[in-house]
């Protein structure tokens, strides 16, 4: 009884210095806006689907919302920030990805002897690039080659592929072998037009056009839209080049595209070396062979690539290739060439263990987010998250790199004319049945917030549950306390 009447007129005088509707408008506020983010998880489309959220204001470091923070789970491409970070902690903002080109002896007629080009995984290198050096070696002087041209690989292992990925996923973009002579992503982009014939082959047109594919063409054109039944693939346990087109394509159809994978990418990105040196009047009719560069050769030409420009590409277009070369690039610049997967999941465990996490308590196999062997929890990500706001030049290089909602990237058709268009910068992430969603946004009074969603085990389209990530978005952008 005596508990019961002291904690009376503490309370009377807790509320005699503390007016009652200041107390409620500073509670009020936020139980509100945890109402408004519970109604949308109270959506049909969660009933078997779990939903792990948390959310915090990084100005107040307070929770703000957060339900089943702890559940492990699998992160899809949010395992990209992890990776990004990493790439950011280890390398300073002046360090570039060089793609090297040398020659044995460039003669007074312009005859080069030997070309080789060294590569050291530089994703974002394409054909425009390959295309500028080649013109800056005529500018020199050669126009012609004798010898060979030899690609040096050696800055990375031969395992190329990630671990735990599914093998049905391997003739597309999304799951491009790693390679040290990387080139347009270790990718072709296959577009099919029906012909003007009813009855006849559609056309199919190959970018960049190169003969390192071939194609079969077993399609024909109809006019029934009904029967379309197009077909563009290129068969994941054959492990060749040939891409088959099959099917029936309608007459008023525009065209249709897929996007494939190339097996042994270093020798496709010789072969459009090649190409390319014809294309630009350079004579050459030797072999594409592999071997390092001769410690006496001249380096003629190098290309950088600066990495935070990479790591925009990586966070901004969601590129799995990006993730997994910075991977072993980080290895191979810390223990040496060559590099390999293992050894660049160290670096990234040492570095998130320094910015607070336990690397004990979560599981990362790649630098995707690719394989589901991967798990971690929304927790984590606001662990992160919060060390990354405190260190700024972190920070600022990080918050460069995400999508911007309703502006760029892969947030760029999201949220749309609300108050989070052009303010939630955030990872997003996309797998069969896993949607999520990382980053931070600001609240209408300027507040930072953080947060880290993560849906899965859902049977059909991500369109309901990215709806449902962008209206929880909007609820912390129009946040206001009273």
């Amino acid at each position: 009884m005596t508990n019961l009447i002291l904690t009376f007129i503490f309370s009377i005088y807790f509320v005699g210095c503390f007016p009652l509707s200041h107390i409620f408008k500073i509670t009020s506020s936020k139980i509100n806006f945890q109402n408004q983010i519970q109604n949308i998880l109270s959506d049909s489309i969660f009933k078997n689907t779990i939903a792990s959220v948390k959310i915090v204001s990084l100005d107040n470091d307070e929770i703000m919302y957060e339900n089943k923070p702890d559940l492990l789970l699998h992160p899809a491409s949010n395992l990209k920030l992890l990776t990004s970070a990493t790439v950011l902690q280890n390398f300073s903002k002046d360090f570039s990805i060089p793609t090297e080109f040398f020659t044995d002896s460039i003669s007074k007629n312009g005859t080069a002897y030997n070309l080789y080009v060294k590569g050291f995984g530089d994703p974002s290198f394409t054909l425009s690039k390959l295309n500028l050096v080649v013109v800056q070696l005529k500018s020199l002087g050669v126009n012609r080659i004798d010898g060979n041209i030899f690609g040096d690989t050696s800055f990375f292992d031969q395992n190329n592929w990630g671990n735990g990925w599914m093998w049905d996923d391997e003739p597309y973009y999304y799951a491009a072998y790693s390679a040290p002579l990387t080139i347009e992503q270790n990718s072709i982009f296959v577009s099919v037009f029906p012909n003007d014939s009813i009855g006849k082959s559609p056309i199919v047109k190959i970018n960049p056009t190169t003969s390192f594919v071939n194609i079969i063409n077993q399609a024909i054109t109809l006019n029934d839209s009904s029967k379309e039944t197009i077909s563009i693939k290129r068969n994941p346990f054959e492990r060749s080049n040939t891409i088959l087109i099959s099917g029936i394509i309608n007459s008023k159809t525009d065209s249709v595209s897929e996007h494939l994978s190339v097996v042994l990418p270093n020798n496709y990105f010789l072969h459009l070396f090649k190409e390319t040196l014809s294309s630009n009047g350079i004579l050459f009719d030797g072999d594409m062979l592999f071997k390092n560069v001769n410690p006496k050769s001249l380096k003629v030409v190098t290309h950088n690539e600066p990495i935070d420009s990479i790591v925009v590409r990586l966070n901004k277009t969601s590129d799995n290739l990006s993730a997994e070369n910075l991977l072993r690039i980080m290895s191979a610049y810390k223990y040496s060439p060559p590099g390999n997967t293992q050894s660049g999941l160290w670096i990234v465990n040492e570095t998130v263990s320094k910015l607070g996490l336990d690397t004990t308590t979560f599981l990362i196999v790649d630098g995707s987010g690719m394989s589901n062997y991967n798990l971690i929890t929304t927790n984590h990500y606001i662990i992160f998250l919060k060390s990354i706001y405190v260190n700024q030049e972190l920070f600022e290089r990080m918050y460069a790199s995400l999508p911007i909602a309703g502006v760029d990237g892969t947030l760029k058709n999201r949220m749309k004319k609300s108050k989070a268009e052009n303010n939630l910068r955030a990872k997003t992430g996309s797998h069969s049945g896993i949607s999520s969603l990382t980053g931070f946004i600001k609240s209408e009074d300027g507040e930072m917030f953080a947060f880290s969603i993560f849906m899965q085990n859902f049977i059909g389209s991500p369109t309901a549950y990215r709806n449902a990530q962008d209206k929880i978005g909007i609820e912390i952008a129009r946040f206001k306390r009273d």
